[in-house]
């Protein structure tokens, strides 16, 4: 009997792993296995690196720049998965005049009008705070879109924090969102 199966017969429940952000053992372990299965598949992961821009024709992300050592590189795939983080993350930035932006691809956002609209009165409300919920709407298969179910680009498809509606430190689903959403995006990839 391994020491996992002695300790759910002496709990009385299965036991599981729920793998963490790096630097945590099971994070960094998925961190390693995404890595050599995205790289098995043909993919390549550019760590360290900011993503800045993309250009698009026709409907079409064409490629997606980079900061490299003083300079921008692009990158050019057949399809793209923004997973920048929403808010929290980096991936949609403010401004003190109440802007809100998503930083690679100028995509629409869903997100309060205004400063005086981003935060509910009390700290700890139970609704939590608006701000916290911008992101990009998504269409059934994870493209983003502008109003209605219509991608903007027909290649790019968005996962995670980034997502419109999404508040995954309040619902205390951050890595669950990120994951999810993450592997059904990367589902409609392929089809």
């Amino acid at each position: 009997m391994t020491v996992k199966q002695d300790l759910e017969k002496q709990i009385g429940c299965p036991v599981f792993e729920i793998p963490t952000a790096p630097p945590s053992v099971p994070g960094i372990r998925l961190h390693t296995i995404f890595m050599a299965a995205i790289r098995q598949a043909g993919g390549r992961v550019y760590d360290g690196q900011e993503a800045l821009r993309a250009d698009s024709v026709g409907g079409r992300i064409t490629a997606v720049y980079t900061e490299s050592a003083a300079r921008e590189r692009p990158h050019r795939a057949q399809n793209y998965l923004l997973a920048t983080g929403g808010i929290l993350g980096g991936g949609i930035t403010t401004d003190h005049l109440g802007h809100t932006r998503e930083v690679v691809f100028n995509l629409p956002l869903h997100a309060p009008d205004g400063r005086e609209n981003w935060f509910k009165r009390r700290f700890l409300d139970a609704e939590g705070h608006p701000i916290y919920q911008s992101g990009v709407p998504v269409n059934h298969r994870f493209q983003p879109v502008n109003g209605g179910a219509e991608p903007i680009y027909e290649n790019l498809f968005a996962a995670g924090g980034t997502l419109a509606h999404c508040e995954p430190i309040r619902e205390r689903s951050l890595e669950g969102v990120a994951l999810v959403t993450a592997f059904k995006a990367a589902e409609m990839l392929r089809q």
